[in-house]
């Protein structure tokens, strides 16, 4: 593609962030039992524990209505801004989702990493096996959605979407109960 721009095809190349649920409304894709991240959650909650290291990890979360926004406006950029690293700039902490589970009736308690281990290996009938790898170590890299673990710099993208008057809005507890809430009624799922 970016050959291509180079040859005069007019190219925007964006690449997107962690996609979740509507910031509007809570509601998600179609296809959220697919979702890694949320696959997690949902071992979390029905484990009713986590880590002290999945607990503190920063994460990142674009609502799908914001995002599809920021695409649009990136369209409209210039034809020399063609690649973008989409995604929100408002971090939080996994402790965020957790506090918000557990203010909807749920008691999920921190512990070590290697009692958070220990419990995932005793529980392994239970859908739990995006947090454990093949090799039987803990994966927490879908929740630790953090820019810059994955090495991506987003401050580009986000100082232009500025420019064009878009902001990303923050993922607080109340998006985080309403997303909740919203996957229990429709699907379910939590």
């Amino acid at each position: 593609m970016l050959e291509a721009a180079l040859d005069g095809l007019y190219v925007k190349i964006v690449r997107v962030g962690n996609l979740m649920a509507r910031y509007d409304d809570g509601l998600f894709q179609k296809n959220y039992d697919t979702n890694a991240f949320l696959s997690n959650i949902k071992s979390i909650k029905n484990l009713q524990v986590i880590s002290d290291s999945m607990y503190n990890a920063k994460i990142e979360m674009s609502p799908i209505d914001f995002t599809a926004k920021s695409i649009i406006a990136l369209a409209k950029t210039p034809s020399q801004c063609s690649v973008f690293n989409c995604q929100n700039n408002n971090f939080l902490y996994t402790k965020d989702i957790i506090e918000a589970l557990n203010s909807l009736g749920n008691n999920i308690k921190c512990v070590s990493d290697k009692e958070f281990f220990e419990i995932c290996m005793e529980n392994l009938d239970e859908n739990i096996q995006g947090l454990i790898t093949s090799d039987n170590s803990m994966d927490d890299s879908e929740l630790s959605a953090d820019a810059s673990e994955v090495n991506v710099n987003i401050t580009q993208t986000v100082d232009i979407l500025k420019k064009l008057g878009f902001i990303w809005p923050k993922p607080d507890s109340y998006y985080l109960k309403r997303f909740i809430l919203k996957m229990q009624e429709c699907h379910d799922f939590f």
